[in-house]
């Protein structure tokens, strides 16, 4: 009896391996669709704007200015540039160790665009803030912590500059409450079902080869 049922055993070993397996993956897969843990984003879209020269600034006050007088940053000419200055400040672990210093704990995404109603990441004189956290609430607080030390540290990197000679930024939009991101789960959802039905493909591979292929039981009666 036991000889006959280890023969059984044996001749099926390949699909009991892959039940084995495909059952482990599901497992898997459930866990962490089950576990996944939600996000909430919220969004700010900061317009760069840049300073006038110190000629068209004389030519409106009728006055002489100082050169030196002119920030650092308007001396760039372009807005978008100080917008991919701004980006790589806020992406640096330094900028986010000091910002998980005052409070946000969430995950910042930055992004630049060409226009407000660009749909798609490029070049341009648009910083967006993403924050994304377990709750509504703190996705938009730790969104309000990001945009007032973006604006603040604008002006600390200018001080010693006429204001009127400085580069500031001017918040375009900006979501009036967070958004619960599905996409995430409903990838991770999709790619179990996807990943069982491969294994389910495998499994009916395996079977078929098993059923055509005369076991060790039918070879020896």
């Amino acid at each position: 009896m036991l000889r006959r049922l280890a023969e059984l055993i044996w001749s099926a070993r390949r699909t009991l391996l892959a039940l084995a397996v495909g059952g482990l993956i599901c497992l898997i897969g459930a866990a962490a669709i089950v576990l996944h843990k939600k996000e909430y984003g919220s969004s700010a879209a900061l317009v760069v704007v840049g300073a006038p020269t110190v000629a068209e600034r004389e030519f409106t006050t009728r006055t002489t200015i100082d050169p030196r007088l002119r920030s650092w940053l308007a001396r760039y000419n372009s807005p978008t540039v100080v917008a991919d200055i701004y980006a790589r400040k806020y992406r640096s672990r330094d900028k986010l160790e000091a910002l998980r210093a005052e409070g946000v704990t969430g995950r910042l995404v930055v992004a630049t665009k060409s226009s407000v109603a660009s749909e798609s990441p490029d070049h341009g004189p648009v910083v967006v803030l993403t924050v994304y956290a377990p709750t509504p609430a703190a996705a938009q607080s730790q969104l309000d912590t990001v945009v007032a030390d973006f604006e603040q540290q604008l002006v600390d990197d200018q001080q010693g500059a006429d204001p009127s000679l400085s580069v500031t930024v001017a918040i375009a939009s900006r979501s009036s409450a967070a958004v619960l991101v599905s996409g995430s789960r409903s990838r991770a959802a999709f790619g179990f079902v996807a990943l069982g039905l491969i294994c389910a493909g495998i499994l009916f591979v395996l079977l078929g080869h098993d059923f055509r292929r005369p076991s060790l039981l039918e070879s020896g009666s």
